[in-house]
Protein backbone atom coordinates (compact mmCIF):
# COMPACT_ATOMS: atom_id res chain seq x y z
CA UNK A 1 0.00 0.00 0.00
CA UNK A 2 1.12 3.62 -1.14
CA UNK A 3 -0.01 7.05 -0.94
CA UNK A 4 1.09 10.09 -2.16
CA UNK A 5 0.16 13.36 -1.23
CA UNK A 6 0.40 16.63 -3.34
CA UNK A 7 -0.01 19.92 -2.67
CA UNK A 8 -2.62 20.45 -4.28
CA UNK A 9 -5.87 22.57 -2.83
CA UNK A 10 -8.69 20.14 -4.09
CA UNK A 11 -6.47 16.92 -4.43
CA UNK A 12 -5.99 15.27 -1.25
CA UNK A 13 -4.23 11.81 -1.86
CA UNK A 14 -3.45 9.39 -4.54
CA UNK A 15 -3.46 6.08 -2.85
CA UNK A 16 -2.54 2.92 -4.22
CA UNK A 17 -2.89 -0.91 -2.93
CA UNK A 18 -1.92 -3.86 -4.95
CA UNK A 19 -2.07 -7.61 -2.75
CA UNK A 20 -1.13 -11.06 -4.02
CA UNK A 21 -2.53 -14.07 -2.81
CA UNK A 22 -1.71 -17.97 -2.86
CA UNK A 23 -3.97 -20.07 -1.42
CA UNK A 24 -3.95 -23.54 -1.38
CA UNK A 25 -7.29 -25.85 -0.14
CA UNK A 26 -7.76 -29.44 0.50
CA UNK A 27 -10.30 -31.61 1.18
CA UNK A 28 -9.82 -34.69 2.97
CA UNK A 29 -11.67 -37.92 3.69
CA UNK A 30 -10.22 -39.04 6.28
CA UNK A 31 -6.29 -38.80 5.61
CA UNK A 32 -6.74 -39.13 2.11
CA UNK A 33 -6.76 -36.24 -0.24
CA UNK A 34 -9.74 -36.02 -2.16
CA UNK A 35 -10.23 -32.85 -4.43
CA UNK A 36 -7.97 -29.86 -4.20
CA UNK A 37 -9.16 -26.06 -5.20
CA UNK A 38 -5.89 -23.86 -5.00
CA UNK A 39 -5.85 -20.26 -6.42
CA UNK A 40 -3.60 -17.61 -7.57
CA UNK A 41 -4.49 -13.95 -7.48
CA UNK A 42 -3.27 -10.41 -8.14
CA UNK A 43 -5.32 -7.25 -6.92
CA UNK A 44 -4.79 -3.61 -7.75
CA UNK A 45 -6.90 -0.86 -6.30
CA UNK A 46 -6.05 2.71 -7.12
CA UNK A 47 -8.02 6.04 -5.58
CA UNK A 48 -8.21 9.80 -6.06
CA UNK A 49 -9.41 11.19 -3.12
CA UNK A 50 -10.02 14.55 -3.11
CA UNK A 51 -12.38 17.89 -2.26
CA UNK A 52 -13.82 21.04 -3.38
CA UNK A 53 -13.61 23.53 0.03
CA UNK A 54 -15.54 22.15 2.82
CA UNK A 55 -18.33 21.14 0.71
CA UNK A 56 -17.61 18.39 -1.07
CA UNK A 57 -15.28 15.62 -0.87
CA UNK A 58 -15.26 11.84 -2.54
CA UNK A 59 -13.45 9.70 -4.35
CA UNK A 60 -12.54 8.37 -7.81
CA UNK A 61 -10.72 5.19 -9.15
CA UNK A 62 -10.44 2.09 -10.65
CA UNK A 63 -10.00 -1.69 -9.60
CA UNK A 64 -9.05 -4.82 -11.26
CA UNK A 65 -8.35 -7.97 -10.58
CA UNK A 66 -6.88 -11.36 -12.08
CA UNK A 67 -7.23 -14.92 -10.62
CA UNK A 68 -6.06 -18.76 -11.54
CA UNK A 69 -7.92 -21.17 -10.10
CA UNK A 70 -6.81 -24.91 -10.55
CA UNK A 71 -7.96 -28.51 -9.19
CA UNK A 72 -6.84 -31.86 -8.59
CA UNK A 73 -8.00 -35.15 -7.22
CA UNK A 74 -10.25 -37.89 -8.58
CA UNK A 75 -12.86 -36.20 -7.49
CA UNK A 76 -12.18 -32.27 -8.32
CA UNK A 77 -15.28 -29.87 -7.61
CA UNK A 78 -14.23 -27.80 -10.73
CA UNK A 79 -12.09 -27.27 -13.60
CA UNK A 80 -9.32 -25.17 -14.05
CA UNK A 81 -10.44 -21.36 -14.68
CA UNK A 82 -8.87 -17.97 -15.16
CA UNK A 83 -11.12 -14.82 -14.07
CA UNK A 84 -10.61 -11.19 -14.86
CA UNK A 85 -12.18 -8.26 -13.10
CA UNK A 86 -12.26 -4.85 -13.62
CA UNK A 87 -14.17 -1.21 -12.69
CA UNK A 88 -14.52 2.08 -12.40
CA UNK A 89 -16.00 3.82 -9.57
CA UNK A 90 -16.72 7.16 -7.66
CA UNK A 91 -18.20 8.62 -4.70
CA UNK A 92 -19.18 12.33 -3.79
CA UNK A 93 -19.86 13.56 0.02
CA UNK A 94 -21.66 16.86 0.25
CA UNK A 95 -22.23 18.25 3.69
CA UNK A 96 -23.97 21.72 4.35
CA UNK A 97 -24.59 22.93 7.94
CA UNK A 98 -27.39 19.87 9.40
CA UNK A 99 -27.69 18.36 5.93
CA UNK A 100 -25.21 15.59 4.29
CA UNK A 101 -25.67 13.62 1.13
CA UNK A 102 -23.97 10.80 -0.83
CA UNK A 103 -23.84 10.09 -4.61
CA UNK A 104 -22.04 7.08 -6.14
CA UNK A 105 -21.52 4.36 -9.13
CA UNK A 106 -19.54 1.65 -10.23
CA UNK A 107 -19.62 -0.10 -14.05
CA UNK A 108 -17.51 -3.15 -14.38
CA UNK A 109 -16.89 -6.37 -15.87
CA UNK A 110 -15.99 -10.23 -14.84
CA UNK A 111 -15.26 -12.60 -17.37
CA UNK A 112 -14.26 -16.35 -16.45
CA UNK A 113 -12.58 -18.79 -18.89
CA UNK A 114 -13.23 -22.27 -18.02
CA UNK A 115 -11.04 -25.25 -19.34
CA UNK A 116 -12.69 -28.48 -18.61
CA UNK A 117 -10.22 -30.45 -20.05
CA UNK A 118 -9.36 -33.34 -17.88
CA UNK A 119 -12.71 -32.49 -15.94
CA UNK A 120 -14.89 -35.22 -15.15
CA UNK A 121 -18.30 -33.90 -13.53
CA UNK A 122 -20.42 -36.42 -11.80
CA UNK A 123 -24.13 -36.70 -13.47
CA UNK A 124 -26.68 -34.68 -13.20
CA UNK A 125 -24.39 -32.03 -14.10
CA UNK A 126 -26.28 -28.67 -14.73
CA UNK A 127 -23.56 -27.24 -16.99
CA UNK A 128 -22.18 -26.95 -20.29
CA UNK A 129 -18.73 -27.81 -21.18
CA UNK A 130 -18.08 -25.14 -23.79
CA UNK A 131 -14.88 -23.84 -23.43
CA UNK A 132 -15.93 -20.41 -23.94
CA UNK A 133 -15.29 -16.84 -21.71
CA UNK A 134 -18.81 -16.70 -19.99
CA UNK A 135 -18.63 -12.55 -19.04
CA UNK A 136 -21.12 -10.13 -17.09
CA UNK A 137 -21.58 -6.44 -17.09
CA UNK A 138 -22.00 -4.55 -13.89
CA UNK A 139 -23.06 -1.58 -12.63
CA UNK A 140 -24.21 -0.29 -9.19
CA UNK A 141 -25.19 2.99 -7.98
CA UNK A 142 -26.13 4.60 -4.50
CA UNK A 143 -27.45 7.69 -2.89
CA UNK A 144 -28.35 8.87 0.63
CA UNK A 145 -29.33 11.58 2.86
CA UNK A 146 -28.67 12.64 5.85
CA UNK A 147 -30.33 15.47 8.17
CA UNK A 148 -29.81 16.80 11.98
CA UNK A 149 -32.27 18.43 13.42
CA UNK A 150 -30.74 18.47 16.70
CA UNK A 151 -27.07 18.02 17.50
CA UNK A 152 -28.06 14.99 19.56
CA UNK A 153 -30.70 12.91 16.56
CA UNK A 154 -29.77 12.08 12.74
CA UNK A 155 -31.87 10.54 10.61
CA UNK A 156 -30.91 9.15 7.09
CA UNK A 157 -32.29 7.15 3.91
CA UNK A 158 -30.10 5.37 1.67
CA UNK A 159 -31.48 3.53 -1.60
CA UNK A 160 -28.75 1.66 -3.38
CA UNK A 161 -28.62 -1.22 -6.18
CA UNK A 162 -25.74 -3.40 -6.65
CA UNK A 163 -25.34 -6.02 -9.33
CA UNK A 164 -23.26 -9.59 -8.70
CA UNK A 165 -21.61 -11.68 -11.46
CA UNK A 166 -21.74 -15.85 -10.31
CA UNK A 167 -18.87 -16.80 -9.08
CA UNK A 168 -17.56 -20.20 -10.75
CA UNK A 169 -18.58 -22.69 -7.90
CA UNK A 170 -21.98 -21.41 -8.90
CA UNK A 171 -21.48 -21.66 -12.86
CA UNK A 172 -18.83 -24.49 -12.54
CA UNK A 173 -19.31 -26.67 -9.34
CA UNK A 174 -20.37 -30.71 -10.69
CA UNK A 175 -18.87 -33.21 -8.43
CA UNK A 176 -18.53 -34.23 -5.01
CA UNK A 177 -17.71 -31.75 -2.50
CA UNK A 178 -16.70 -33.35 0.68
CA UNK A 179 -16.20 -30.02 2.70
CA UNK A 180 -20.26 -29.99 2.78
CA UNK A 181 -20.73 -33.49 2.32
CA UNK A 182 -22.94 -32.89 -0.93
CA UNK A 183 -23.05 -33.49 -4.88
CA UNK A 184 -22.56 -29.72 -5.78
CA UNK A 185 -23.91 -28.99 -9.41
CA UNK A 186 -23.49 -25.13 -10.98
CA UNK A 187 -26.03 -23.66 -13.83
CA UNK A 188 -23.63 -22.22 -16.85
CA UNK A 189 -27.19 -20.47 -17.25
CA UNK A 190 -27.19 -18.63 -14.45
CA UNK A 191 -27.51 -14.14 -14.83
CA UNK A 192 -25.91 -11.79 -13.26
CA UNK A 193 -27.84 -10.93 -9.54
CA UNK A 194 -29.38 -7.43 -8.66
CA UNK A 195 -30.22 -6.44 -5.13
CA UNK A 196 -31.60 -3.27 -4.90
CA UNK A 197 -31.70 -1.68 -0.88
CA UNK A 198 -33.95 1.02 0.89
CA UNK A 199 -32.15 1.54 4.42
CA UNK A 200 -33.67 4.52 7.22
CA UNK A 201 -31.19 4.87 9.86
CA UNK A 202 -31.75 7.10 13.06
CA UNK A 203 -28.92 8.27 15.36
CA UNK A 204 -29.70 9.55 18.89
CA UNK A 205 -26.33 10.84 20.89
CA UNK A 206 -26.25 12.15 24.51
CA UNK A 207 -23.51 12.93 26.11
CA UNK A 208 -21.50 9.73 26.65
CA UNK A 209 -24.85 7.40 25.49
CA UNK A 210 -25.99 6.37 22.02
CA UNK A 211 -28.86 5.21 20.39
CA UNK A 212 -28.76 3.63 16.81
CA UNK A 213 -31.26 2.18 15.09
CA UNK A 214 -31.83 0.74 11.47
CA UNK A 215 -34.55 -0.83 9.56
CA UNK A 216 -33.84 -1.98 5.54
CA UNK A 217 -35.34 -3.99 2.74
CA UNK A 218 -34.00 -5.93 0.18
CA UNK A 219 -35.36 -6.99 -2.87
CA UNK A 220 -33.49 -9.44 -5.25
CA UNK A 221 -33.54 -10.63 -8.48
CA UNK A 222 -32.31 -13.96 -9.80
CA UNK A 223 -31.01 -14.65 -6.40
CA UNK A 224 -28.42 -16.98 -6.03
CA UNK A 225 -28.86 -19.93 -3.86
CA UNK A 226 -27.75 -23.64 -3.69
CA UNK A 227 -31.46 -25.83 -3.47
CA UNK A 228 -31.70 -29.62 -2.38
CA UNK A 229 -32.57 -31.65 -5.93
CA UNK A 230 -34.31 -34.28 -3.43
CA UNK A 231 -32.09 -37.24 -4.78
CA UNK A 232 -28.57 -38.92 -3.67
CA UNK A 233 -25.75 -39.91 -5.96
CA UNK A 234 -22.79 -41.39 -4.65
CA UNK A 235 -24.11 -41.46 -1.57
CA UNK A 236 -24.32 -37.82 -1.26
CA UNK A 237 -27.47 -35.24 -1.33
CA UNK A 238 -27.68 -33.65 -4.66
CA UNK A 239 -27.73 -29.75 -4.37
CA UNK A 240 -27.86 -27.32 -7.22
CA UNK A 241 -26.79 -23.48 -8.30
CA UNK A 242 -30.32 -22.16 -8.88
CA UNK A 243 -31.88 -18.52 -9.24
CA UNK A 244 -35.14 -16.74 -8.21
CA UNK A 245 -36.43 -13.46 -7.26
CA UNK A 246 -36.13 -12.90 -3.11
CA UNK A 247 -36.64 -10.43 -0.58
CA UNK A 248 -35.31 -9.64 2.55
CA UNK A 249 -36.13 -7.40 5.40
CA UNK A 250 -34.51 -6.75 9.18
CA UNK A 251 -33.73 -4.07 11.42
CA UNK A 252 -30.51 -3.56 13.92
CA UNK A 253 -30.47 -1.97 17.55
CA UNK A 254 -27.35 -0.74 19.41
CA UNK A 255 -27.15 1.26 22.45
CA UNK A 256 -23.77 1.84 24.10
CA UNK A 257 -22.52 4.05 27.22
CA UNK A 258 -19.10 4.92 28.00
CA UNK A 259 -18.67 5.55 32.29
CA UNK A 260 -15.34 7.88 33.24
CA UNK A 261 -13.66 6.17 35.72
CA UNK A 262 -11.01 8.89 35.55
CA UNK A 263 -7.64 7.17 37.57
CA UNK A 264 -9.71 3.45 36.93
CA UNK A 265 -9.95 3.65 33.28
CA UNK A 266 -12.84 3.50 31.08
CA UNK A 267 -15.96 1.09 30.67
CA UNK A 268 -18.06 1.07 27.70
CA UNK A 269 -21.03 -1.03 27.51
CA UNK A 270 -23.45 -2.04 24.70
CA UNK A 271 -26.67 -3.36 23.84
CA UNK A 272 -27.58 -5.05 20.93
CA UNK A 273 -30.23 -6.84 18.81
CA UNK A 274 -31.34 -7.91 15.25
CA UNK A 275 -33.74 -9.41 13.73
CA UNK A 276 -33.40 -10.89 9.08
CA UNK A 277 -36.78 -12.25 7.64
CA UNK A 278 -35.89 -14.07 4.07
CA UNK A 279 -38.39 -15.59 1.82
CA UNK A 280 -39.02 -16.21 -1.51
CA UNK A 281 -40.93 -13.81 -4.35
CA UNK A 282 -44.46 -15.28 -4.94
CA UNK A 283 -47.58 -16.38 -2.89
CA UNK A 284 -47.67 -19.87 -4.20
CA UNK A 285 -51.60 -19.96 -2.95
CA UNK A 286 -52.37 -17.43 -5.76
CA UNK A 287 -50.97 -20.08 -7.95
CA UNK A 288 -54.00 -20.55 -11.04
CA UNK A 289 -54.22 -20.97 -14.80
CA UNK A 290 -52.85 -16.93 -15.13
CA UNK A 291 -49.95 -17.64 -13.58
CA UNK A 292 -49.60 -21.33 -15.41
CA UNK A 293 -49.27 -19.26 -18.70
CA UNK A 294 -46.77 -16.77 -17.69
CA UNK A 295 -43.03 -19.22 -17.26
CA UNK A 296 -41.72 -16.76 -15.05
CA UNK A 297 -44.49 -16.18 -12.84
CA UNK A 298 -45.44 -19.97 -12.60
CA UNK A 299 -41.92 -20.45 -11.75
CA UNK A 300 -42.10 -18.01 -8.53
CA UNK A 301 -45.08 -19.94 -7.68
CA UNK A 302 -43.81 -23.36 -7.68
CA UNK A 303 -40.63 -22.11 -5.68
CA UNK A 304 -42.79 -20.59 -3.41
CA UNK A 305 -44.89 -24.03 -3.27
CA UNK A 306 -41.65 -26.07 -2.49
CA UNK A 307 -39.81 -23.34 -0.01
CA UNK A 308 -42.50 -22.26 1.93
CA UNK A 309 -43.03 -18.82 3.22
CA UNK A 310 -39.17 -18.51 4.36
CA UNK A 311 -35.99 -19.37 2.31
CA UNK A 312 -34.03 -22.07 3.80
CA UNK A 313 -30.85 -21.70 5.94
CA UNK A 314 -31.57 -18.50 7.10
CA UNK A 315 -30.03 -16.56 9.69
CA UNK A 316 -31.53 -16.68 13.86
CA UNK A 317 -32.23 -13.54 15.60
CA UNK A 318 -30.19 -12.57 18.26
CA UNK A 319 -29.80 -10.03 20.93
CA UNK A 320 -26.89 -9.51 23.77
CA UNK A 321 -24.37 -7.54 25.99
CA UNK A 322 -21.17 -6.53 25.57
CA UNK A 323 -18.28 -4.88 28.12
CA UNK A 324 -15.05 -3.57 27.30
CA UNK A 325 -12.50 -1.82 29.83
CA UNK A 326 -9.59 0.59 28.93
CA UNK A 327 -7.04 1.59 30.98
CA UNK A 328 -4.10 2.79 29.37
CA UNK A 329 -2.11 0.36 27.23
CA UNK A 330 -4.72 -2.18 28.80
CA UNK A 331 -8.02 -3.63 27.58
CA UNK A 332 -10.50 -6.17 28.72
CA UNK A 333 -13.62 -7.03 27.20
CA UNK A 334 -16.69 -9.86 27.12
CA UNK A 335 -19.72 -10.63 25.48
CA UNK A 336 -22.60 -12.97 26.00
CA UNK A 337 -24.68 -13.26 22.84
CA UNK A 338 -28.51 -15.18 22.54
CA UNK A 339 -29.06 -16.60 19.03
CA UNK A 340 -33.02 -17.40 19.28
CA UNK A 341 -34.47 -20.85 17.88
CA UNK A 342 -35.48 -20.23 14.23
CA UNK A 343 -38.64 -20.09 14.62
CA UNK A 344 -39.37 -19.12 10.49
CA UNK A 345 -38.09 -22.13 9.09
CA UNK A 346 -38.21 -23.06 5.21
CA UNK A 347 -38.22 -26.09 3.37
CA UNK A 348 -35.91 -28.11 1.58
CA UNK A 349 -37.96 -31.22 0.18
CA UNK A 350 -39.12 -31.54 3.92
CA UNK A 351 -39.72 -28.60 6.77
CA UNK A 352 -36.29 -27.48 8.43
CA UNK A 353 -35.34 -29.20 11.95
CA UNK A 354 -35.35 -26.65 14.71
CA UNK A 355 -31.93 -26.59 16.51
CA UNK A 356 -32.92 -24.62 19.50
CA UNK A 357 -30.86 -21.53 20.52
CA UNK A 358 -28.02 -20.98 22.17
CA UNK A 359 -25.84 -18.08 24.10
CA UNK A 360 -22.03 -17.60 23.35
CA UNK A 361 -20.14 -16.26 25.92
CA UNK A 362 -16.39 -14.62 24.78
CA UNK A 363 -13.59 -12.75 26.48
CA UNK A 364 -10.32 -11.19 25.51
CA UNK A 365 -7.41 -9.26 26.80
CA UNK A 366 -4.60 -7.57 25.55
CA UNK A 367 -1.67 -5.26 26.07
CA UNK A 368 -0.37 -2.52 23.38
CA UNK A 369 3.21 -0.90 23.56
CA UNK A 370 3.22 2.36 21.63
CA UNK A 371 6.70 2.29 19.68
CA UNK A 372 8.21 4.92 17.94
CA UNK A 373 6.55 5.84 13.86
CA UNK A 374 3.40 5.62 15.23
CA UNK A 375 4.33 1.93 15.89
CA UNK A 376 2.14 -0.29 17.94
CA UNK A 377 2.73 -3.84 19.06
CA UNK A 378 -0.28 -5.54 20.60
CA UNK A 379 -0.38 -8.87 23.39
CA UNK A 380 -3.78 -10.58 22.83
CA UNK A 381 -5.48 -13.41 24.07
CA UNK A 382 -8.57 -14.59 22.56
CA UNK A 383 -11.26 -16.89 24.12
CA UNK A 384 -14.25 -18.46 22.11
CA UNK A 385 -17.43 -20.21 23.79
CA UNK A 386 -16.55 -20.00 27.34
CA UNK A 387 -19.57 -21.70 28.08
CA UNK A 388 -18.30 -25.31 25.91
CA UNK A 389 -22.27 -25.16 24.45
CA UNK A 390 -23.22 -27.31 21.41
CA UNK A 391 -24.22 -24.49 18.49
CA UNK A 392 -25.80 -25.39 15.72
CA UNK A 393 -25.99 -22.21 13.64
CA UNK A 394 -29.26 -22.50 11.15
CA UNK A 395 -27.65 -20.83 8.21
CA UNK A 396 -24.80 -23.27 8.64
CA UNK A 397 -24.55 -25.91 5.52
CA UNK A 398 -22.62 -28.52 7.91
CA UNK A 399 -25.17 -27.66 11.01
CA UNK A 400 -26.20 -31.65 10.61
CA UNK A 401 -23.07 -33.07 10.47
CA UNK A 402 -21.16 -30.92 13.13
CA UNK A 403 -21.63 -27.77 15.70
CA UNK A 404 -19.50 -25.14 16.27
CA UNK A 405 -16.35 -25.19 18.12
CA UNK A 406 -16.72 -25.61 21.50
CA UNK A 407 -13.91 -24.10 24.51
CA UNK A 408 -11.08 -22.56 22.98
CA UNK A 409 -8.58 -19.91 23.64
CA UNK A 410 -6.08 -18.19 20.85
CA UNK A 411 -3.46 -16.19 21.88
CA UNK A 412 -0.62 -13.91 19.43
CA UNK A 413 1.33 -10.53 18.65
CA UNK A 414 -0.36 -8.04 16.40
CA UNK A 415 2.09 -5.48 14.78
CA UNK A 416 0.50 -2.17 13.12
CA UNK A 417 2.51 0.13 10.89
Amino acid sequence: EAQYRPNNNWLDNIKMQLAYTDAENRELLAHHVVSSIDSRSTQLRIEFNHKIGTLIRGSAGLDWRRRHTSGDGADRLMPNTQTHSHGFFILEKLKYKNWEAELGGRVGRVSHTPNFTGFKPARNYGGSHENRTYQFSLSSGQAALFWKPFDAWRIGIRRNRSQRAPDINELFAGNLHFATFANENGDTNLEKETAKTWELSNEFKWKNSALKANYYYTAFDNYIYLNDGGMNAEWLPMRYWKQGDTRIRGFELEFTHLFEFKRSGSLETRLFADLVKNYPAGNHSSCGMEELKDHAKWSKCIRSHNQGEYMPAMPTSRYGLGLEWNKGNWQVGTSLTRYTEQKRRGRAIYEEASLGGYNIWDAYLSYTHKLPNDIKLEWFMDARNLGNVEARPHNSTLKYLSSLPGRSLRTGVRLNF
